[in-house]
């Protein structure tokens, strides 16, 4: 059987639900994962630390957090059926942010999906050949500056823009 390669952008809540939906394929399903992250941590827009961060390029990092906003879905609808929140996670159907980011941190940890993640890796380019029906995803380190690319079967693009 032929191991079919995905590549997952981004590690915020949809990279970390891509994640464990791939983990959990059937045995028999050869699968090898690589999710890019850019950041040094997992949670995409949750992971708010109220200093302005810079992106790769030197421009001011763009993010829709604020101090004290809440999830605009309750809690019943974003919990997970393979992880239930924990007791007494919040009192509020709108979860605020710090609960909502611990459960996504212990979710990924829970199912060891940081096996999957390369930190600190920028994904520039993502371009497609008709002929091997194969993804070429070009890569840059941001701690060593060095720039790679890799052919996927399958890439998911989890960037939340």
């Amino acid at each position: 059987m032929t191991v079919k390669r995905v590549c997952v952008v981004g590690a915020g809540p949809s990279g970390i639900f891509s994640l464990r939906a791939l983990q959990k394929l059937h045995p028999e399903t050869q699968v090898e994962v690589v999710c890019f992250e850019r950041y040094d941590r997992i949670g995409g827009i949750w992971n708010f630390t109220g200093v302005e961060e810079v992106e790769p390029d030197g421009l001011p990092k763009h993010s829709s957090m604020y101090h004290g906003l809440r999830s605009n879905g309750p809690k019943e609808c974003l919990e997970l059926p393979d992880f239930p929140f924990p007791h007494g996670f919040t009192d509020s159907s709108f979860p605020p942010r710090d609960p909502l980011h611990k459960y996504l941190t212990d979710y990924f940890h829970h199912f060891a999906l940081e096996t999957y993640v390369k930190y600190q890796h920028w994904v520039d380019n993502v371009s497609f050949d008709k002929s091997s029906e194969t993804f070429t995803v070009r890569v840059k380190d941001l701690k060593t500056g060095d720039v790679t690319s890799s052919q996927f079967d399958h890439v998911i693009v989890a960037t939340g823009h």
